[in-house]
């Protein structure tokens, strides 16, 4: 009598415990998805979420590069799609920077294979522009150097500013513009956004300091996305207030086709902040986004400097292991060929007095 209470309890016991087994294995994946979801941060303004129920990591499929294995993994019944569409700033800063920057970018007026796009952003200073010397100071340092592009971003955010500022270049540069050999460009007027529901201080900012430096953030962002669908070899990160060396670009070329095969990320050919800095084409679609994400937090500078430690550097090794693998990534040429010369800033109310001391005109 005894054995028979003992077995069937012994057969209960299994079956309660096999139905409690599958009762936390589906908690377990409904907790994978919410936690999945929760952590995701908004490298593109859209994702595809793929969570394959029987699995413990999702697939992230992004939207505008997606994956080959996509339409495969649609098929399959036990795989869930959830499109997460990310608010606020992220959604003017994923598709419409791609559609918008790919609009300009075939827009072109010119036939001529581009090697070099050459970028620089600019707004209106208080009582002085540096911008139309800029030009003619990378203007004449071409030489016989011409599959160039010299993109020009009027980062104005009223109309009636960015056509002041146009209606200048194409006074003093008008046949430039019509060769192609500048492009004088401008984002949707809905592109930057609230200030004051999106930035927060930090770094003891003020925040006319922190709205500064984020506004050029996204202006580089959309800079670099415009000179992606360019599709030079190379580009080159500029400001408007700088003076270029003689021949300066040759000098450029000569340098990167001659590391051709060297795997840096970055040359720098002025040693401040975010003057000078060639880049591969290639490495402009993963830097803009890291900036995409860090946009409000940090300075241009700090971003790039922030995007290469990510790359290479291991936290248990400890900072000079970092600086040393910083060095194999990021290219310094000397001597400098581009000096900043702009003494107010377009941050108003700032003096800016920096020199690279090892610029040789």
């Amino acid at each position: 009598m005894f054995g028979r209470h003992f077995t069937k309890f012994l057969i209960f016991a299994i079956v309660f415990n096999v139905f409690l087994l599958a009762v936390f294995s589906t908690l377990n994946s409904i907790s994978v998805f919410k936690r999945t979801t929760s952590i995701l941060k908004p490298g593109v303004s859209e994702q595809i979420l793929v969570v394959e129920l029987n699995r413990t990591e999702p697939y992230i499929v992004p939207k505008l590069h997606q994956n080959p294995q996509a339409a495969l993994l649609e098929t399959e019944p036990a795989i869930e799609f959830k499109r997460i569409k990310w608010p606020g700033p992220f959604e003017f800063k994923g598709e419409e920077i791609i559609s918008q920057s790919l609009k300009l970018a075939t827009q072109n007026n010119s036939t001529n294979v581009t090697e070099y796009v050459i970028g620089i952003t600019t707004i209106t200073r208080p009582g002085v522009s540096y911008l139309h010397n800029t030009l003619r100071s990378l203007i004449n340092g071409l030489g016989d150097f011409r599959n160039v592009t010299i993109a020009v971003y009027i980062g104005e955010e009223e109309p009636e500013d960015v056509k002041l500022i146009e209606s200048g270049l194409q006074g003093d540069f008008a046949s430039e513009i019509s060769s192609g050999l500048i492009k004088v460009i401008s984002p949707p007027e809905n592109f930057y956004p609230d200030w004051n529901e999106e930035l927060r201080q930090s770094f003891g900012d003020s925040f006319q300091r922190v709205k500064w430096r984020s506004k050029q953030n996204l202006d580089q962002i959309f800079l670099m996305t415009y000179t992606y669908y360019l599709n030079p070899k190379y580009y080159i990160m500029l400001e408007d207030d700088v003076l270029a060396s003689n021949d300066y670009l040759s000098k450029i070329n000569a340098d990167a086709e001659a590391r051709a095969d060297e795997n840096y990320v970055m040359i720098s050919y002025c040693q401040l902040g975010a003057i000078g800095k060639l880049l591969r084409r290639e490495i402009l679609p993963s830097m803009s986004t890291y900036f995409r994400l860090f946009w409000a937090d940090k300075p241009l500078d700090w971003l790039m400097l922030d995007y290469m430690k990510s790359r290479v550097c291991n936290d248990s090794k400890g900072d000079k292991d970092c600086a040393e693998k910083l060095k194999e990534i990021e290219i310094v040429y000397k001597p400098s060929l581009f000096q900043h010369v702009g003494l107010t800033s377009s941050l108003e109310g700032k003096i800016q007095k920096l020199k690279d001391k090892n610029f040789k005109p």
